[in-house]
């Protein structure tokens, strides 16, 4: 029987600590502040404590980190190496489905075989967008208001 090749992607929410069958499942983890706190016992301040955050949670086997940080990007960790993704300030109403709009938007990214750090960068526009709306479904931005808001396009594959 074939197996399928699934992308896992984890937003943790809520905040809790979570089991090693469940990290050793995920190849993205996405946690905010406040989940990443939960997941590894300390707040991150800086780069270094994000790198040491994201070790952790790779050493339990996740495959790769990402950080959230709202207007103020995103840490991936892509199990080599670490990097900080700039964000995007925009004028906030709601951040209710800032996360899922992150979430859906790295998915389709990696889906067009962006890197991660430009999967990161268009799901940080997404994110971003979806904050200047009310509303969890209303806020979620279409592929052309992302791709507009960045002034790029992602080709249809």
């Amino acid at each position: 029987m074939p197996t399928a090749c699934v992308r896992v992607i984890l937003d943790p929410v809520p905040a809790a600590p979570l089991p090693d069958e469940l990290t050793t499942l995920t190849d993205i983890i996405t946690p905010n502040e406040t989940e990443r706190a939960a997941l590894i016992g300390f707040p991150v301040h800086n780069l270094t404590q994000a790198e040491r955050a994201a070790k952790i949670l790779i050493n339990r086997g996740v495959k790769q980190v990402i950080i959230k940080k709202g207007a103020r990007g995103a840490y991936l960790h892509d199990g080599t190496a670490g990097e900080k993704i700039p964000g995007f300030h925009v004028e906030v109403l709601d951040t209710t489905a800032a996360g899922d709009a992150f979430n859906g938007a790295l998915e389709v990214a990696l889906e067009k075989e962006k890197t991660l750090g430009e999967s990161v960068r268009f799901a940080n526009a997404a994110g971003a967008l979806s904050a200047t709306k009310r509303g969890a479904q209303p806020s979620m931005p279409t592929l052309a208001e992302v791709e507009k808001f960045l002034n790029i396009r992602i080709e249809n594959a």
